[in-house]
């Protein structure tokens, strides 16, 4: 039964009434990841009134991360991020799942009408997108880096045999050098700005209130605090192509990004091996300016550069590849063996981040 009391601020606006507010009790969410965009959309969808939410989330709460992830706190640092969530919003009636693989997301997907990705991992994005157009539903989708942030709506049903543009049709491919929260560092309000932009265009494409952002890409700034608007199209053959062949891709759907089986090395262990005057390569894969602020020495050879010049890596001693907090450095290192085989490749564990304090 609708709560009008509870509503009644929404539902006295214009063009969305009572209707509106049912079409939300009745609706069908499922957020991918509960972080820094994944916070402030849990929060809003929730208050709004939608009666069926499902939250899919695998990491635990971390320090680094409350200063943006604003559901947690720090008594719950260590905790499964599934746990905290049903202890902070007892309230509420949410379905937790632990994981969305490519073994289980089409089955999880077909009991939800929307699926909300906050994720920061590419590979997930395109895993979630996929299911998405095998499935017919409707994505909406955000991202956020440093001081800025992105928006839009896939696979919106723009007539009756017609959806919009997906998440490949902008993105065909994963670029190479992306970075999560942990590399690139974010602000908190950045977080909240875009993730609740994202819970607001929710719950336009549920009542159909307002212009849905399909085949347009929302940008902001949060420096010069302006927004723009660009306009895509869909790529009719990349989508036809996944239609007839499914999820054919090998997705890594790490949602913090991590990468495995990786020949690792602690600061502790380079110390030792600068002592005894061992002999190996050490390369520092960030940007000019972060190399300049401060580096532990070696060779400066960024990320990007770095994958498609394979050749300025020894071949014959061990390659250390270092960053901030071992993030980029492992990506770095996975793409390197997975693409030209290398097999002496370590990465420096945890980065330089403890030697900046």
């Amino acid at each position: 039964m609708l709560n009008f009391k509870k509503y009644e601020r929404q539902i006295i606006l214009p063009n969305f009434g009572i209707a509106a507010q049912q079409k939300l009790q009745q609706a069908r969410v499922l957020i991918i990841g509960a972080g820094g965009l994944g916070c402030p959309v849990i929060l809003y969808l929730a208050a709004s009134g939608i009666g069926n939410i499902g939250i899919a989330e695998s990491d635990a709460v971390s320090l680094s991360n409350l200063h943006r992830q604003i559901i947690y706190s720090e008594n719950q640092i260590g905790k499964p991020k599934a746990e905290a969530l049903q202890q902070k919003l007892s309230d509420y009636n949410f379905k937790i799942y632990n994981s969305i693989q490519k073994e289980n997301v089409l089955n999880i997907f077909k009991d939800y009408d929307i699926i909300v990705d906050t994720t920061d991992n590419f590979q997930t994005r395109y895993l979630v997108n996929d299911a998405c157009v095998l499935l017919d539903k409707i994505l909406v989708s955000a991202s956020i880096h440093q001081y800025q942030g992105q928006l839009s709506v896939y696979n919106y049903p723009i007539s009756n045999d017609e959806r919009s543009a997906t998440y490949r049709c902008l993105f065909p491919e994963a670029p190479t050098n992306s970075l999560n929260c942990a590399e690139a560092g974010v602000l908190p309000t950045i977080a909240g700005i875009i993730g609740t932009m994202q819970a607001h265009e929710t719950i336009k494409v549920i009542t159909s209130v307002g212009d849905i952002l399909c085949n347009k890409l929302l940008i902001f700034d949060g420096l010069k605090m302006q927004q723009n608007i660009i306009q895509f199209s869909k790529d009719k053959v990349a989508v036809e192509e996944l239609l007839k062949n499914g999820l054919t891709e090998n997705y890594e759907t790490n949602f913090d990004c991590e990468v495995e089986n990786l020949q690792e090395i602690t600061l502790d262990e380079l110390n030792e091996k600068i002592k005894n005057g061992d002999d190996f390569q050490l390369i520092d894969v960030r940007e000019w300016h972060e190399h300049e602020t401060f580096n532990i020495g070696g060779e400066w050879i960024q990320m990007n550069d770095l994958l498609k010049q394979p050749e300025k890596i020894a071949p014959n001693k061990p390659v250390i590849l270092y960053c901030r907090v071992g993030e980029r450095s492992s990506i770095t290192q996975q793409r390197l063996q997975d693409k030209y085989g290398f097999t002496n490749l370590f990465n420096l564990k945890g980065g330089i981040k403890k030697l900046m304090n």
